[in-house]
């Protein structure tokens, strides 16, 4: 799924409209974040700069009271936003998670500076949006509402025609990826969309031209190759299928599973070593995550014994520090 791109032709009486329109059908702003800077920078942007009411928004303390809080109402409209490194779980499983809950929830991932292989990672995993660390309200606005709700008539025909694949109408989907085809010439989205509807509609070597299309109006979209993965495994071509997972791992290196599906395939068809490779990197993947995580918890435990006891505060700190070993980022800063 891709990030929402904002439009210049969209104004912030329009971001504030779709706010508030968003609200007024139900919809809810979460937060599971410990940076409270960002939190208060929030709160501000939707009670004082949009005046949209106190119970628009609810912050969370931890992802079971969160967790516990979407169990209520599964079919909920909910914006979140959603630290990256959140306290003892992964993103991927927090994402994974939420949106097993609540399918109708947008998770916004917030985040300092990354690279491209993180973000596609994020995206990949389920995130619809991205906030990097500061951000201006104006600019959070933008992101809030364009996740709420795309501008643009191009954007509201890729909603539709995800709509009617959704709805198993294939016939109304060709015809939408048609109208964005002709809207956009070489749009990825339409042949995706057209991709998925001959794909419903079981004709196969449309769809498989629908997604090479796709592949070639846009190098770094994961979709296209992903259709196209699972599609040659469904017919057994396991070439194919392992050229495209091989192209996914070079856009989005930080899959731990597609690293996993890569080397299942290289032993199968004899090749060894690139397999024995392919399995070191996804243990050392996983070994960094569960230190992150190890880490993001000292860290917490550090901010919470941080005024009542300063010593074992730098004690957890210094634990935060040594499970990180060579591996520092921004995050580490503070």
């Amino acid at each position: 799924m891709n990030t929402a791109t904002i439009s210049s032709k969209a104004s912030p009486s329009t971001y504030a409209e779709t706010l508030f329109s968003y609200v007024a059908q139900g919809g809810k702003f979460l937060a599971l974040c410990t940076d409270s800077v960002f939190v208060d920078l929030l709160k501000a942007t939707l009670h004082r700069h949009l005046g949209l009411q106190r119970n628009a928004f609810l912050m969370f303390s931890s992802f079971d009271a969160l967790s516990a809080f979407l169990t209520k109402d599964p079919q909920a409209q909910y914006v979140i936003c959603l630290e990256r490194q959140t306290t003892g779980i992964t993103t991927a499983q927090a994402m994974d998670k939420i949106l097993g809950t609540c399918p109708l929830a947008c998770i916004i991932v917030v985040t300092q500076e990354v690279d491209q292989f993180i973000t596609a990672l994020l995206v990949e995993q389920g995130a619809h949006n991205i906030i990097t660390k500061p951000i201006s309200m104006t600019s959070l606005t933008e992101k809030l509402a364009f996740t709420v709700a795309p501008q643009g008539q191009l954007n509201k025909l890729i909603e539709k025609g995800k709509k009617l694949l959704d709805d198993q109408a294939w016939g109304e989907a060709l015809s939408t990826g048609d109208d964005i085809l002709e809207l956009k010439q070489g749009s990825a989205v339409g042949y995706m969309i057209k991709g998925d509807a001959y794909k419903g509609l079981n004709m196969l070597a449309k769809a498989e031209d629908m997604y090479v299309h796709a592949t070639k109006s846009a190098d770094l979209y994961l979709a296209p190759l992903k259709q196209l993965a699972e599609l040659y495994a469904l017919s057994g071509d396991t070439t194919k299928q392992l050229e495209c997972l091989k192209k996914l791992h070079t856009i989005s290196p930080l899959n731990t599973q597609r690293i996993l599906q890569i080397g299942e395939l290289e032993i199968t068809a004899g090749n060894t070593h690139a397999a024995e490779a392919m399995f070191e990197q996804a243990m050392s993947m996983a070994k960094r995550e569960a230190m992150d995580i190890i880490s993001n918890l000292s860290s917490r435990i550090a901010d919470i014994c941080a005024d009542d006891n300063p010593d074992m505060a730098a004690r957890y700190s210094k634990k935060a520090l040594d499970m990180k070993g060579n591996h520092f980022t921004v995050d580490d800063i503070a």
